[in-house]
This record gives C-alpha cells, sequence and structure tokens, in this order.
C-alpha cells in the first residue's frame, strides 16, 4: 500500500495539482521538471476579421494595337460592385494595380501582372492564368 501512495503523488506532482501528502524521495522531480514541461502557449488567431482575400478583378481585352513602333492594348477591368474601368496601356505601363508585363501581336495575346498574379489575356479563351 505504501509503494501505491508514493507513485500516486509522483503523478498528482508531475501534473502540477498540490496534495497534502508526505514528503517522499519523488518529490523532488516534480520540482526540478527534467522534462522541461511547461503551460500551453496562448494561441492567438492570426486571420483578422477584415483580412479577407479578394480575387484580383477581372480584365477583358477589347482591341490590340501593334502597328510598329507602337503596342498598345485596351481593355476593361469588372470588379463585383463596381462600374467597368477602361484602360489603354502600352507595354512596360502601369495604371492602379495592372501592368501591361508584354504584348505579343502575332499571338494576340497580353502579359499582365493583375494585382501581384500574372495572366495571359487574349481574345478567344479571354483569360488565361500565367505564370
Amino acid at each position: 500500500m505504501r509503494e501505491f501512495q508514493r507513485i500516486w503523488v509522483l503523478l498528482v506532482s508531475c501534473t502540477g495539482a498540490a496534495l497534502a501528502a508526505p514528503n517522499t524521495t519523488y518529490d523532488s522531480i516534480a520540482v526540478r521538471n527534467p522534462f522541461g514541461l511547461r503551460a500551453a502557449p496562448v494561441v492567438q488567431s492570426s486571420v483578422q476579421g477584415d483580412a479577407v482575400w479578394k480575387p484580383p478583378p477581372d480584365l477583358k481585352i477589347t482591341g490590340l494595337v501593334t502597328v510598329p513602333p507602337t503596342k498598345r492594348v485596351s481593355f476593361y477591368v469588372l470588379e463585383q460592385g463596381k462600374a467597368p474601368k477602361s484602360y489603354v496601356l502600352g507595354e512596360g505601363e502601369q495604371q492602379d494595380d495592372i501592368q501591361v508585363v508584354k504584348i505579343d501581336g502575332s499571338e494576340q495575346t497580353v502579359r499582365v501582372k493583375n494585382q501581384g498574379v500574372y495572366v495571359v489575356l487574349d481574345f478567344k479563351t479571354r483569360v488565361k492564368i500565367g505564370e
């Protein structure tokens, strides 16, 4: 019976619960904390209510001019809940969060950086995700 009491005191002592029991040789183990037991850290939510991901606006090509030395593209931006905006930009130009990276007149495609996302636009499929 005495052996059972010692084990019980050891288990209770390791969990941090205080128990009025006679001092034993095992009490020093819990005090030393040889396994480095710590209280669980408080976890804070990293997602804030304002930080909601919104997809980049949808771009549609309306025209493409590639007469040397001019390369220009006209397109409009569709954002949900907003009126469409129209842009006419040349290669390397940027307006708002939209930058025209490359205009390919022979393929009739335009590579655009739209809010950090690279997109290849053309007249056939309208939008293709690119790298």
